[in-house]
């Protein structure tokens, strides 16, 4: 049987390959044969299975493929796909609290003593289905509802485990492209922050930040906020999406109703992309 399948003409055999799920021949293809190996292990193989499955985008192009300096691990990357899409899970609360975690109180990303966390736990962010009290011609069917007092929320993007090493992290540069959308009912004065924190070696070095606010008039509508990151340090390990509020002025209404007067947010993203 292992000299039937040796023999099969390598055109063939790229296409049979390429239609198994990706972690399928990583898991059981390459143990057939010597010559399976060596088909699997070149990156024009992945290539080619991207092109085929419309997503060849999310491999390097071909100008930095012939980089050496870069040292693309083609497999790895089709498996992984850290550029060019969304590394923030679970955006909008669509899976509700899963893949964030939370805090209250002022900043504390930039410390690694863990005594100054105090992580939220009655009072996490909870998700509505829709959204209450905001313009929803945006269609955005699910999204967080963080609270009114100065609540946090992040998640950590390690650069090794999603497949960029800290090589081509420090050459290429790439740049990180991060959104999101907020807002809350009107009535209230938002106070928004973003922060995208970069880490070496666990420690916060530096960081890029946006602040508004946001008057009463103005915040029953969603607003998206923008920021490109392209200018940090090297031998970074991880960056970190952290996005809060807080409030200057809070109008209760008739019934004293609060919680139509928190804060929004939706549709978090981080993406990093080659050029």
């Amino acid at each position: 049987m292992a000299v039937q399948l040796n023999n099969i003409p390598y055109d063939i055999l790229i296409q049979i390959l390429g239609r198994i799920e990706g972690k399928e021949i990583i898991r059981t293809c390459k143990l057939v044969s010597k010559n399976w190996y060596s088909v699997v292990s070149r990156s024009s193989f992945w290539i080619k299975k991207a092109e085929r499955e419309g997503i060849r985008h999310l491999l390097p192009p071909r100008h930095l493929l012939q980089i050496e300096k870069y040292k693309w691990d083609c497999e790895k990357i089709y498996i992984l796909k850290p550029f060019e899409r969304n590394l923030i899970k679970n955006g909008s609360g669509q899976e509700d609290r899963k893949h964030w975690e939370f805090f209250e109180g002022e900043e504390v990303i930039d410390t690694s003593d863990s005594k100054y966390w105090k992580i939220a736990k009655i009072q996490d962010p909870i998700v509505e289905r829709p959204p209450v009290g905001i313009n929803r011609s945006k269609n955005i069917p699910t999204c967080f509802n963080a609270g009114y007092l100065n609540r946090q929320m992040f998640q950590t993007i390690n650069f090794e485990k999603i497949g960029i090493t800290q090589n081509q992290l420090n050459m290429l540069k790439p740049s990180i492209h991060v959104s999101q959308y907020y807002g809350c009912f009107r009535g209230s004065t938002l106070n928004y922050k973003l922060k995208i924190a970069f880490r070496k070696n666990g420690e916060s070095v530096a960081s890029k930040n946006f602040e508004c606010t946001l008057p009463s008039s103005q915040v029953s509508e969603w607003k998206k906020i923008e920021m490109v990151c392209d200018d940090y340090d090297n031998d970074l390990d991880s960056v970190v999406f952290q996005h809060g509020h807080g409030f200057e002025q809070m109008i209760p209404d008739q019934n004293r109703n609060v919680r139509k007067r928190e804060c929004k947010v939706a549709r978090a993203s981080l993406i990093i992309k080659y050029e």
